[in-house]
């Protein structure tokens, strides 16, 4: 693998299940390999801290880039997602827990604690910058332990309603087309997701539909038939392929 740089960006990607994380350099290549650790849950924003300084004192960078599963604005997490729920997305929810995510300012804490320069976006949105053409509106699906959704429209970063706990059919978006869906029935899931991608695309006007995160390597674009618009599949290393934009071009998320 290359060789480290003062320029090389730490890269943690917190989702529901697990914490992976790698060091990158500016051209979004890994020069260590992904480190995993489970995501114990409910946890509070500073527990979820305290995980974090661990991997920035071992691994010492200059900058920090770190996708949550959560809705964000400018680094400030508007809610808790799944964080606050137990072992599945069908879990109760901590309230307490739940309270403490609500416009809690992620980044501006990490900053302080650990002195490096941070950057704290919503999960899907890091994936959506590694995997974007900047052509027309191109609509990203997260499919992990739940479900999210990001927008770039023609390069430029939109914000977008999260998905997760909103009705979808019988259920939500997370319950039926998250981890513990497809485990329990993956025809159905496929299905599921199918009928999702068509109304989401529609509803943005998507020219390109992405799918990323764990379960996307599951599926293939012929999967998809009929749809107005192609469908592409980027899989897992997206989000450091975005982490690595955001500092070799802060305009990509308005900064």
């Amino acid at each position: 693998m290359p060789a480290s740089t003062p320029q090389d960006v730490l890269v943690i990607d917190v989702g529901a299940t697990s914490i992976k994380s790698s060091v990158i350099n500016l051209a979004g290549e890994r020069i260590q390999p992904i480190r995993k650790r489970k995501t114990l849950r409910p946890i509070s924003p500073a527990q979820l801290l305290a995980v974090l300084m661990e991997r920035v004192a071992l691994d010492n960078p200059e900058h920090v880039v770190v996708g949550l599963p959560v809705e964000c604005r400018n680094g400030v997490a508007l809610d808790s997602g799944n964080l606050a729920r137990g072992g599945s997305v069908n879990s109760d929810r901590d309230e307490a827990i739940g309270r403490e995510w609500r416009q809690f300012p992620f980044e501006q804490e990490l900053r302080s604690l650990s002195g490096r320069e941070v950057v704290v976006l919503n999960d899907a949105t890091l994936a959506a910058l590694g995997c974007v053409t900047g052509r027309g509106n191109e609509l990203v699906l997260a499919l992990g332990t739940g479900f999210g959704v990001a927008l770039v429209a023609n390069g430029v970063l939109k914000d977008v309603e999260d998905r997760g706990n909103r009705p979808f059919k019988e259920g939500t978006y997370d319950s039926l087309l998250g981890e513990g869906a497809r485990r329990r029935d993956e025809d159905l899931w496929r299905d599921n997701l199918g009928e999702a991608v068509s109304q989401m695309g529609a509803e943005y006007n998507a020219s390109v539909v992405w799918l990323v995160g764990g379960n996307a390597k599951r599926l293939k674009p012929t999967d998809f038939e009929g749809l107005p618009f192609p469908l592409h599949i980027a899989g897992n290393d997206a989000p450091f392929q975005g982490a690595a934009k955001v500092f070799a071009n802060p305009k990509v998320i308005g900064r």
